[in-house]
């Protein structure tokens, strides 16, 4: 404001000749700055002023920041206005990989919401006072409605609300068509990659964060998991996780399969077990009721007896109860006959040598209990440390007479 006013140039030759030579001047003073590097040249004054505004009113409550002038577009305010987007595209980053919303998606919605917005103002003109825009509004709705023959408005809402159903349903309809379809065009890029070759995705780095973070951690320390709402988005990342738990887990081959026997009798044994259990308690001082009530229906279901006792049917249990372990054992001792059997008939070779490595397990067994000296001493000093007192019956006389009479010379002492 200080400096002196600049006067009005008459654009004549001298003029010209004088601009000239100015400018020759402001060109060997002045460096451009395309030929200094970005990280050497000097913030220009526009920079300073934005790092000025930026650090004043940055992360303020935007109820506190001050109004903005409205802006008058001249020159000066486009000058003005293009260096503040060089300054916010060097700031700003650029993200990438933004999901675009298909067309399909945005028509469909778009129809929902004008459907949401036409039931929303029908609703509101059957209420008690609505206003005059409301129904002048709905006036239009049901005079473009007229699908229905001479339609009320109540069935006209009820026809936008099923249209709205529709809509809704045709719209997820699109949305799981267009996620297999992802789904099958990433599997026919990811097919040719090798798996060592091929990045982690955002959902198995998730997992081993979440791996690294509860891995040997208390159960009662972890976190409660919430309740998962089985929805599609739900159905999806648990695909997910089951896709990485594929690849973590080990999966066990020729695992030994329990056979139905097997599991048939082991069943009855734990049932009359249990059985014996409770009646056993039942018979105790001050049995529970629970326990009384289980004991007397046990007792009316075993009435194989005439006027059983209680004692009878715990008798006849645990008779049973010896039966069908017997049974349980007679029946693997044949099924491993009848499976040596087979492996007899199929291949020698291999019966045999698995009978040796049955061998050398056993003997490995019995290698790994070795005693310690402590309990061989006692052992063999239980024998032989005690002196034993033989009985001097009559045969035992008459067998040493005979002994002595056949061999003189055997050199026999009693």
């Amino acid at each position: 404001m200080m400096k002196p006013r600049l006067p009005k140039i008459i654009y004549n030759n001298k003029a010209k000749s004088i601009l000239g030579e100015i400018n020759k001047i402001l060109d060997s003073k002045i460096t451009t700055a395309a030929s200094v590097p970005e990280a050497n040249r000097p913030p220009s004054a526009a920079e300073l002023e934005f790092e000025r505004v930026h650090l004043l009113y940055d992360g303020m409550d935007p109820m506190m920041k001050p109004r903005l002038p409205k802006i008058i577009y001249n020159n000066k305010a486009k000058s003005i206005l293009g260096e503040i987007n060089k300054i916010l595209d060097s700031k700003i980053t650029t993200v990438k990989n933004v999901p675009v919303t298909p067309a399909w998606h945005r028509r469909i919605t778009n129809k929902i919401d004008s459907i949401r917005r036409d039931i929303g103002i029908l609703t509101q003109n059957q209420s008690l006072n609505p206003s005059s825009s409301v129904t002048k509004k709905a006036k239009a709705i049901l005079e473009r409605e007229q699908s229905l023959e001479n339609p009320t408005a109540t069935e006209i809402l009820d026809h936008l609300k099923q249209k709205l159903k529709a809509m809704a349903k045709k719209l997820r309809w699109y949305k799981e068509s267009n996620t297999r379809r992802q789904h099958n065009s990433q599997f026919s890029r990811t097919a040719s990659v090798p798996e060592a070759n091929r990045p982690p995705s955002a959902a198995e780095l998730e997992f081993e964060r979440v791996h690294l973070l509860y891995d040997g951690m208390d159960p009662m320390m972890k976190p409660r998991l919430p309740k998962i709402i089985y929805n599609n988005k739900a159905k999806s990342i648990l695909g997910e996780i089951n896709k990485i738990l594929d690849s973590k887990i080990t999966t066990v081959k020729n695992v030994p399969v329990t056979p139905a026997w097997h599991r048939r009798i082991t069943n009855k044994i734990d049932s009359i077990r249990r059985d014996i259990g409770i009646l056993t308690q039942n018979q105790s001082l001050n049995p529970s009721s629970s326990v009384t009530k289980k004991a007397k229906a046990i007792l009316e279901r075993e009435q194989s007896l005439e006027n059983p006792t209680a004692t009878e049917i715990l008798d006849h249990l645990k008779q049973k109860l010896k039966a069908m372990a017997k049974k349980l054992r007679w029946y693997k001792e044949s099924n491993t006959r009848r499976q040596h059997n087979s492996q007899f008939s199929r291949s020698e070779r291999s019966f045999y040598k698995n009978l040796e490595s049955e061998d050398h397990e056993i003997e490995t067994l019995q290698e790994n209990k070795v005693p310690t000296p402590e309990a061989m001493k006692k052992f063999w000093e239980s024998t032989w440390g005690n002196r034993v007192i033989h009985k001097n019956t009559r045969w035992l006389f008459d067998e040493r007479t005979r002994v002595h009479i056949c061999y003189p010379r055997s050199g026999h002492r009693n």
